[in-house]
């Protein structure tokens, strides 16, 4: 338009049939945009249609309007020169070229848009299924491993590895105090029997540490109580001193408020500093989380093939036995 005003001046005698000429909309075929399947182009061909036909119509109007369109459409405005009209051609053939680039840009977001849209459902449907799956192999490792747990077990032990509570019965021969046995390690039995001992000396620390404290907390009565004494006197005195200066007391925390707090500035900017720099801290753990998960069902794949081939091999020693 700047171009078209440069070349035909606001005083030209035919400016208005120019600027109708440079207005006017001609039916053009379009090429369907790259990537579109063929849906997409019968669309794109309907739409160029049906705008074609709204040209068309605003053609006819401005036809009706200048009267005499066709024949200015075809030799240009009478006198009027000739390159200038050829000029007006071309410049209304680049504002053709413009808009019919912008709006395949349009549609190319639309589309955009669309599969975005598309692809964001695919991904909560995916999502919600991983969680579900995830959910379903905590199940099954739970009930796998308790059903796991409910199998019986040989554990071979020699002779000087048990020990149990006997007594005589009335025959005099030598039996074990209760036919419930339960299989304890000697390592177990030794750490339960020295407890009592730790327990003693944990509990003498324990009191030292508590006749500390109770010193260290007097002391710090003591010193809680002098500063509140040299707090109180330097209040009185700076209450004398603004009543010898102003007249009255001054609320000194009104004053910080009104003036620039420059250390508050500062301990603001640190804390800027430090949510950054913890935001990046947690996007690196969220990343090492990703990675340990994965790490994780690898590792649980591997321990259910083992415990798989355990079992097989538990039913193969028991078949053995029997």
């Amino acid at each position: 338009m700047a171009e078209f005003d440069g070349a035909v001046g606001e005083r030209h005698k035919h400016r208005e049939e120019l600027l109708r000429i440079f207005r006017r909309k001609v039916k053009r075929a379009r090429k369907p945009p790259e990537g579109l399947d063929a849906g997409d182009e019968n669309n794109s061909e309907d739409e160029a249609d049906s705008e074609s036909d709204g040209d068309d119509d605003d053609e006819d109007e401005d036809e009706d309007e200048g009267g005499d369109g066709d024949w200015a459409e075809v030799t240009g405005p009478a006198g009027c020169e000739a390159g200038l009209y050829e000029r007006v051609c071309d410049l209304r053939e680049r504002r053709l070229d413009q808009e019919d680039a912008f709006s395949e840009q349009q549609r190319g977001v639309e589309l955009l848009k669309k599969e975005n849209d598309i692809l964001a459902k695919r991904e909560r449907a995916v999502d919600k299924a991983l969680l579900d799956a995830r959910r379903e192999i905590e199940a099954f490792q739970t009930d796998k491993q308790a059903r796991l747990n409910e199998l019986f077990a040989l554990v071979p032990l020699r002779l000087h590895q048990i020990v149990v509570d006997r007594a005589e019965d009335g025959e005099g021969h030598s039996v074990p105090a209760d036919e419930a046995l339960v299989v304890f390690p000697t390592e177990a039995l030794a750490a339960l029997q020295a407890q009592p001992s730790q327990h003693r000396e944990s509990k003498s620390e324990l009191r030292q540490r508590q006749r500390a404290l109770r010193v260290e907390h007097a002391t710090m009565q003591r010193e809680l109580a002098a500063r509140d004494s040299r707090r109180a006197e330097h209040h009185a005195r700076c209450v004398d001193v603004q009543l010898l200066k102003f007249g009255q007391e001054i609320d000194l925390e009104a004053l910080d408020a009104v003036g620039v707090n420059k250390q508050a500035e500062q301990i603001q900017h640190m804390i800027s500093a430090t949510e950054s720099s913890q935001a990046d801290e947690v996007r690196a753990l969220q990343r090492e989380i990703g990675a340990a998960r994965q790490r994780l069902a690898q590792v649980t794949e591997e321990s259910t093939a083992r415990l798989n081939e355990v079992a097989r091999l538990f039913e193969r020693q028991v078949d053995c036995l029997i």
